[in-house]
């Protein structure tokens, strides 16, 4: 049986490889790079990309097929050496703003990785309707970009789910070809920049 090309699952699936090539707003062959494991844990998700050349920002975001859940990832690519401990004062003060019935939030790790200073928090907002939503953080502060995960959960996940998340964060991280010994990469990090 031939699938008509406007078919929803096929033009769906069409979309999302034509945005998984598209460019980054600075493509580099060799350096600082982010290292993301793929696919996203946790179900099915959809990705799209919104790059924005007029802020040199990539964003990649991951929509729940079964839920109201997101995960972004976000590439500042001209925002080396961030404060990212302000970065996280500044996003609880937004959530304090916006979250009138409620906000709280919690580092759980700030120590380096791979010679560059990252923050991993979570933040917990009660809005006046609505139910609770919880965010988990993580920012690292390259040499040349900032980048950024945000995993929006639309309900409180089980522990199990909570610890899976925590562990897919931890393989978060940035790493630079032109520097292995104080930002290495891995080999598998290196094929894949490669393909």
């Amino acid at each position: 049986m031939s699938r008509n090309f406007f078919d929803k699952p096929f033009l769906l699936l069409f979309i999302t490889l034509i945005n998984a090539c598209a460019a980054p707003p600075k493509a580099v062959e060799r350096g600082e790079m982010l290292v993301q494991k793929m696919p996203l844990p946790s179900g099915e998700w959809e990705a799209e990309r919104f790059p924005s050349a007029e802020m040199n920002v990539l964003e990649t975001r991951w929509t729940s097929t079964t839920s109201n859940d997101i995960a972004q990832t976000f590439v500042y690519y001209d925002s080396p050496n961030v404060d990212i401990t302000q970065l996280k004062r500044d996003d609880d003060t937004l959530g304090v703003q916006a979250c009138e019935s409620g906000f709280s939030s919690k580092v759980l790790s700030a120590a380096d990785q791979n010679g560059y200073p990252q923050i991993t928090w979570r933040s917990l907002c009660q809005p006046v309707a609505g139910a609770t939503v919880l965010v988990l953080h993580k920012a690292i502060s390259g040499n040349e970009a900032q980048y950024t995960f945000r995993r929006t959960f639309a309900s409180i996940p089980n522990k199990e789910e909570w610890l899976m998340w925590l562990s897919y964060l931890s393989h978060f991280s940035v790493c630079d070809s032109t520097k292995p010994n104080k930002h290495p990469c891995l080999p598998q990090t290196e094929q894949i920049k490669k393909d």
